[in-house]
C-alpha cells in the first residue's frame, strides 16, 4: 500500500492557561504528530505559546511550565499560518476535540480575523474521547487508554502538549486496530503463503516492527459487546457472528 495515498492524519494536543476561554485563557503549547497510516512519523509540529497573560494555578502544577519560561516564547500570530499549513488538509485527531478547537479557534480569531477556523483546513476531526466511547462503550481518559493499551514509555508525572500528542498517537493506532501497512499483491510471499494442497493461507506481516500488545476485555465489556449485538439481531433478523458463544 502506497502511503501517499493514504489520508493525512494528524495527532494534536494543546496545553493552555487554564480551562474556561470566557475567563481569558489562552493556549501555551502546541503539539501535533503526523502519522502514516497509523505509524508515527518523525514529522511534527511543536511550538510554546507566550499567551499574553499568567499561567493558573492548576495549569502550572499540571504542566511545571512557568510565566518566566513562557513570556520568552512566540505569540501565537507568529506561528498561525506555520500551523495551518502544517493541519491543513488532514484528519485531525484529538482527545476532548471541543476543548482544543475551541481554544485553537480562539486563538485564531485574536491573531486575524481573516485567518480561517480550524473545521476551516482539516478535512475531519476525530475526537478519541467519542471513538473510546464506540470500542468499549463508555468514554475513557488518555490515561484510561494508557493504561488499557499498555502504553507505558511516557512519564505521565506532568502533561506536554508533543508528549501528550504522542501518547494519543499510539492510543489510535490500537483504537483503530493497529493495522499499519497490508500488501494484497500476488507476489506477496510474507502475505498470502501456498499451501502444500494447493489452499491458501492468509498471514499477518508486521513490516514496520510494530509492538503488538494484547488487549483484554472487562466482562462489563464484554456485556455491553453481547447487548450490541442482540440489538443487531433484532434489528436485522439476522443472527451475528459470535452471539451464540
Amino acid at each position: 500500500m502506497n502511503f501517499e495515498n493514504l489520508k493525512k492524519i494528524i495527532c494534536l494536543d494543546t496545553e493552555t492557561t487554564g480551562l474556561d476561554i470566557e475567563e481569558g485563557h489562552r493556549v501555551v503549547e502546541i503539539g501535533a504528530v503526523l502519522l502514516h497510516g497509523r505509524t508515527k512519523t518523525n514529522e511534527e509540529f511543536h511550538t510554546f505559546l507566550n499567551p499574553e497573560r499568567k499561567m493558573g494555578e492548576g495549569a502550572k502544577n499540571i504542566t511545571g511550565y512557568t510565566d518566566d519560561m513562557l513570556i520568552e516564547q512566540p505569540f501565537f500570530r507568529d506561528i498561525a499560518e506555520d500551523f495551518l499549513t502544517f493541519i491543513s488538509g488532514s484528519k485531525l485527531v484529538m482527545h476532548n476535540a471541543p476543548f482544543d478547537v475551541g481554544h485553537l479557534n480562539n486563538e485564531l480569531k485574536i491573531a486575524s480575523s481573516s485567518l480561517p477556523l480550524i473545521e476551516d483546513v482539516v478535512d475531519e476531526i476525530v475526537d478519541t474521547v467519542i471513538l473510546s466511547r464506540e470500542v468499549f462503550g463508555h468514554r475513557m481518559t488518555l490515561d484510561g487508554l494508557m493504561k488499557k493499551f499498555d502504553i507505558n514509555d511516557y512519564d505521565r508525572a506532568q502533561h506536554g502538549g508533543l508528549k501528550d500528542a504522542n501518547i494519543l498517537a499510539d492510543a489510535y493506532g490500537f483504537l483503530t486496530g493497529g493495522q499499519s501497512n497490508i500488501d494484497f499483491s500476488a507476489d506477496n510471499k510474507n502475505t498470502r503463503d501456498q499451501k502444500s494442497d494447493g489452499a491458501s493461507s492468509s498471514t499477518y506481516t508486521n513490516p514496520n516492527n510494530i509492538k503488538l500488545k494484547k488487549i483484554l476485555t472487562s466482562k462489563e465489556e464484554e456485556q455491553i459487546h453481547i447487548k450490541r449485538l442482540q440489538q443487531m439481531e433484532e434489528s436485522s433478523g439476522v443472527k451475528p457472528i459470535g452471539l451464540d458463544k
